[in-house]
């Protein structure tokens, strides 16, 4: 995996990882509920893209029809119910660093579904560095007990098997186009579905009660890019040349970072906490060693 790929997801990973913090921005700041800021997230997201590329290459709007149904499904099971799950996992008194946990048991469903639709190789390598991941995260989420709830935790793993999805969609969608073309039309059609879900939530009458319109609209832009635009756009350009299952353990630095996040706003940080997170980044650490090839070696003695 070449380095710069791996720098993009991991810098993905960590804007990822605040957004707890503008999730309780937008829910205890301004009184929207879960479902509203996922929306607002979303929509922001996809005007700022749409502005991006016009500036940018407005040439990479253009999309042929027969792709349509692979951009669709990216966007409205992948991008969509992900924030959806995930903003409802956050605001049903779990906290961030769980939350992120139960959505990071997304590498195994893409770890699997990556050996079924894309033909990946399996290696020994990548599933140590996916347990050893995932058992970092459990440490850093579950050695504070009591900031769990049963809706919290569903919804969390909901969360997983969207984002599990975005991989493989993407995956299959850069094959034929630009990572800013895919991530802007899966952003796209995720917005269309939040502004039918804006309308059944009364999203413009919780709107109405903010003291600074002003403030409102600077909070909901910043969440969009903060949130989405930059790691999105970092994530999918990065998996562009890389596996769907090494870019999703590489990613698990957005639960490192959610945990430093949950700390600096007030959560607890054991010691475990602290193991946890080394685990984690070792296994990054681990996954971008090239290992030799012993069967290779083993022939050529023969």
């Amino acid at each position: 995996m070449k380095t710069k790929n791996s720098i993009l997801i991991l810098l993905a990973g960590v804007f990822w990882g605040s957004m707890g913090v503008f999730v309780h921005l937008l829910t205890d700041g301004f009184g929207f509920n879960s479902l509203q800021a996922a929306c607002l997230r979303i929509m922001s997201a996809a005007v700022i893209l749409f502005v991006f590329i016009l500036v940018y290459n407005k040439s990479l709007l253009k999309i042929k029809a027969i792709d349509l149904p692979l951009l669709v499904c990216n966007g409205v099971f992948s991008v969509f119910l992900m924030t959806v799950f995930y903003f409802v996992s956050i605001s049903s008194d779990t906290s961030m660093s769980i939350s992120a946990v139960l959505l990071y048991t997304a590498p195994f469903v893409v770890m699997l579904l990556s050996c079924i639709f894309l033909g990946e190789k399996l290696t020994l390598q990548k599933v140590v560095c996916l347990v050893i991941a995932f058992g970092g995260c459990c440490l850093v989420s579950f050695s504070e007990p009591g900031y769990s709830t049963p809706k919290g935790l569903i919804f969390g793993l909901l969360s997983a098997v969207a984002y599990g999805l975005y991989s493989i969609f993407s995956t299959m969608a850069l094959k034929k186009h630009h990572p800013y073309t895919v991530t802007f039309y899966s952003f796209f059609f995720a917005a269309l579905c939040s502004v039918a879900m804006s309308f059944a939530t009364d999203i413009g009458h919780t709107a109405a009660k903010a003291d600074n319109s002003l403030y409102l609209v600077g909070a909901v832009a910043l969440t969009g890019l903060v949130t989405a635009v930059l790691p999105f756009m970092l994530y999918t350009v990065g998996l562009n040349g890389t596996s769907p299952s090494k870019a999703s353990i590489m990613a698990y630095a957005e639960p490192v970072s959610a945990c430093v996040f949950g700390y600096a706003m007030g959560e607890n940080m054991t010691p475990w906490m602290i193991v946890g997170i080394v685990l984690t980044l070792l296994s990054i650490v681990m996954l971008n060693i090239q290992l030799p090839d012993l069967s290779k070696k083993g022939k050529k003695h023969d």
